[in-house]
């Protein structure tokens, strides 16, 4: 299926790839794409192609979800997950998101897999993270504090993993 996908608001992503491709004058408009929504238990593909979308909704039910490229988002959400997934990142690849809310708790047992090779996430603004088992990642703008339950796989910087829930501020005004 090669035709072109126009995503002005909602788009459900059910099996197979998907991937953006921004071309010659098209490229000026791969911005405020609506909400994409990987849902099923096959594993699925998705390169961003460096758009900017309103919303990613992670809601598989198992699978892997293999992510390329670079994902500008307002919103990327996991929350209600029926069974544990991974997303496997492509080395290089890069989030870039306002508000990441991942909830991948599965009865108190963390069911969100976020690794693969070396990757980037950047949260401009609200984050909340439990449920997550986290792998070779760095973040960029702000440190990501993961709430239990969580699993800290290795290689991540700039990543704090939390015993209580909550977190204590200890530096200075601005700093």
């Amino acid at each position: 299926f090669k035709s072109p996908v126009f995503l002005g608001s909602s788009f459900a992503f059910l099996a197979g790839y998907f991937t953006v491709v921004a071309q010659g004058a098209e490229f000026d408009r791969c911005v405020n794409l609506g909400t994409v929504t990987v849902s099923g238990s096959g594993d699925r593909a998705f390169g961003a192609g460096g758009c900017t979308f309103y919303r990613l909704v992670l809601a598989k039910t198992g699978g892997t979800l293999a992510m390329s490229g670079s994902l500008t988002a307002v919103e990327v959400v996991a929350k209600d997950l029926a069974a544990a997934f991974a997303v496997s990142f492509a080395s290089g690849a890069s989030w870039t998101v306002e508000r990441l809310l991942l909830d991948g708790a599965i009865e108190d047992a963390p069911g969100l897999a976020l690794g693969g090779g070396a990757w980037t996430l950047a949260v401009t603004q609200l984050q909340q993270v439990k449920g997550v088992m986290a792998e070779n990642s760095t973040a960029t703008r702000k440190k990501i504090w993961a709430q239990p339950p969580y699993a800290d796989n290795g290689g991540n910087v700039n990543w704090g993993f939390e015993t209580t829930g909550a977190k204590r501020w200890t530096g200075g005004v601005n700093s």
